[in-house]
């Protein structure tokens, strides 16, 4: 090509990209209107960058926006009146002083960024702090003219001391005669009595943790007792339960499932979906109940910490395996419910036993395990019990320590004891 239409063509491809698909075409359609006039093809024209002839119609455009913005701007403005006849000179100045001063343009005066501002703010605030240092400054000390040290209040150490001995002798009695006066009793009795309290819960988990020892001592007697007893050979009467409707299962959701099959059932269900969750510290615990499981995990590095006599994941041969008959208490059947502390206080809290085979027996179904379980649990909230109080006795130690001090007493800090010990207090009264 030659003429204008090449210049065209040169001046266009000037700023091309050459990473689109049109920049990759070397050939013309010879279909558009620019090929039959011999300009650039359509088809091989930059998509990511615009002809220079656009961006000039841009430029143009925005030069005529920003001018009508400006005429716009000088509408707005209070319109002056023309010359009058006998005008002063100085009027004609002063008009055109206001007509230089309009704005001619269209740009808006934004406004300083807030870290502007706060900078010169530090900086005007930094010089007044440093020009003041250079003031010398009284010192506080008591009748004392001479100026105080560079960064002190004082001229010498010495003036420091007796002002710190002046403001104890004034502010230290004051404010003791103020604690001490205004209650009616003394922080020595509450503390007392907040001792005998804790010693007391103290006195009563131990006997506490005792009697569930013995209970449980208790248990494995029974257990020696009716593992030699023999299973009763009465003919198996018709049992009414098995005219009684199907249930579902309340942890798998199956369905038909009989009254007599139904403990043994629920049982197993919840034994296997406990297999499937960890309870474990990296720890062992050391106690003397020795109530936890606390068998090694290998994989996970862990100790369990499910209760030894209910856990589901480690089995072992519980006492259940030595008996032949079913051997629950039959005067349980009685009431309706009952609770683990009327179970350690009583005498005899067992009596006659079922006396049905252990596997046949679907009334009491491993209730041995479960007798032992509740009897674990009540040992370890004993065991939390213990720590509470003793987290307790060592809170009030450390306010009893802390009370009444000299640092508490200038600050106005002394106070009554802690909120736990008030509330041991409140309770017993």
């Amino acid at each position: 090509m030659s003429g204008p239409a090449t210049r065209f063509i040169d001046d266009w491809e000037a700023p091309r990209c050459n990473n689109c698909i049109q920049c990759a075409r070397h050939e013309n359609c010879g279909i558009c209107e620019p090929c039959q006039a011999g300009k650039l093809c359509l088809q091989r024209r930059c998509l990511r960058l615009e002809p220079p002839a656009k961006r000039s119609e841009e430029r143009s455009s925005d030069e005529r926006k920003a001018v009508d913005f400006s005429k716009d701007s000088d509408l707005g403005a209070k319109k002056r009146r023309g010359r009058k006849k006998g005008s002063t000179k100085a009027a004609m100045q002063a008009a055109a002083a206001a007509a230089e001063a309009a704005p001619t343009t269209g740009r808006v005066k934004h406004p300083r960024s807030q870290y502007l501002i706060m900078a010169e703010a530090t900086k005007k605030r930094r010089d007044l702090s440093t020009k003041g240092d250079n003031k010398p400054r009284a010192c506080l000390g008591l009748e004392c003219i001479n100026s105080a040290r560079k960064n002190s209040k004082y001229c010498s150490d010495e003036c420091g001391v007796s002002v710190a001995e002046a403001r104890l002798l004034e502010i230290l009695p004051r404010h003791a005669d103020s604690l001490f006066q205004e209650k009616q009793e003394t922080v020595d009795s509450l503390a007392a009595d907040a001792h005998a309290l804790i010693k007391k819960g103290f006195d009563d988990m131990a006997i506490h943790e005792k009697k569930l020892i013995g209970f449980q001592e208790k248990i494995k007697n029974y257990i020696q007792t009716i593992s030699k007893v023999d299973v009763e050979q009465t003919k198996d009467a018709p049992d009414p339960e098995a005219t009684d409707p199907v249930f579902s299962c309340m942890v798998c959701g199956s369905t038909d499932i009989s009254l007599r099959r139904y403990p043994k059932h629920v049982n197993d269900c919840y034994e296997r979906s406990e297999r499937a969750v960890s309870y474990g510290t990296t720890e062992k615990t050391e106690s003397l109940t020795n109530i936890y499981c606390e068998v090694y995990d290998k994989k996970q590095k862990t100790y369990c910490k499910r209760f030894k006599s209910i856990c589901p994941e480690h089995s072992r041969k519980t006492f259940e395996s030595m008996l032949k008959v079913c051997g629950f208490p039959l005067k349980w059947e009685d009431n309706q419910s009952i609770r683990i502390d009327e179970l350690v206080n009583s005498e005899d809290p067992f009596g006659q036993d079922c006396c049905r085979a252990e596997q046949k027996c679907s009334k009491h179904h491993k209730w041995l395990r479960t007798l032992f379980g509740v009897a674990e649990a009540e040992l370890a909230l004993c065991l939390y019990k213990y720590f509470e109080l003793r987290m307790e006795a060592q809170s009030m130690w450390y306010n009893q320590q802390w009370h009444s001090n000299v640092i508490n007493l200038l600050t106005s800090k002394a106070g009554k004891p802690t909120a736990t010990v008030q509330n041991s207090l409140e309770a017993t009264n």
